[in-house]
C-alpha cells in the first residue's frame, strides 16, 4: 500500500535473529451444552441453556538446548528489572448460563428482544508466555505473564427487528 507507515522498510532483510526463549504451551480443554427452547403465551418465547466449561493450560520457558539459558532477549534473566515467572497456567471449570426472551407481534414484523450470557475470555498465548515481544523495531515491548487467569464477561443485548412486506428487514441490537 503506497499510503502505509513505514512502507520503505518493506524490502529490509534482518540482519540478526534472536530466539526469545523456548516456550512449551499446553492446553487441553473439555466442554458441554444443554439447552430448552419454549414457546410461551402471548407471542413471547424464552431460550436458555447452560454450558460448562473446562479448560487447563501450562506454559513453561524451558532450556531447549541444555546451555543453561532459558530467557535469551537481552535484558532479560535474573539481572532484568522486569521479573516475569517461567511457568505458570491456570485450571478453569465453570459454568456459564444463557437466557433469551423474545417476543413477537402476531403478524411476526416485530420481534423484540433480551439476552442476557456469561462468557469466558482466555487469554492468548502471547499473553501467558514468559517472554518480550514487539510487532517491529521501536514499537512497544510486550511481556507476557504465565500468571494470568481466565476473565469472566457478562454479556447483555437488547434488539429488535423489523420486517416488512417485500422480505426486507431492520435490525437494531
Amino acid at each position: 500500500d503506497p499510503g502505509a507507515p513505514l512502507q520503505g522498510l518493506d524490502d529490509l532483510t534482518p540482519i540478526a535473529i534472536t530466539e526469545a526463549a523456548y516456550i512449551n504451551l499446553n492446553s487441553e480443554s473439555e466442554g458441554s451444552f444443554v439447552s430448552i427452547d419454549q414457546e410461551l403465551p402471548y407471542s413471547f418465547r424464552v431460550i436458555t441453556g447452560i454450558r460448562n466449561e473446562t479448560v487447563k493450560s501450562k506454559v513453561m520457558a524451558i532450556d531447549n538446548d541444555g546451555d543453561g539459558q532459558i530467557l535469551r532477549l537481552r535484558g532479560a534473566g535474573p539481572d532484568s528489572p522486569i521479573q516475569v515467572s517461567t511457568s505458570g497456567g491456570y485450571e478453569y471449570d465453570k459454568k456459564l448460563p444463557s437466557y433469551s426472551l423474545l417476543w413477537k407481534d402476531r403478524n411476526e414484523n416485530l420481534v423484540l428482544r433480551f439476552s442476557k450470557s456469561e462468557t469466558v475470555a482466555y487469554p492468548s498465548a502471547r499473553e501467558i508466555s514468559p517472554y518480550a515481544t514487539a510487532t517491529f523495531a521501536g514499537s512497544d515491548i510486550d511481556i507476557g505473564n504465565p500468571d494470568l487467569v481466565p476473565s469472566n464477561v457478562d454479556n447483555i443485548d437488547f434488539g429488535f427487528t423489523l420486517k416488512n412486506d417485500n422480505d426486507g428487514s431492520i435490525t437494531l441490537n
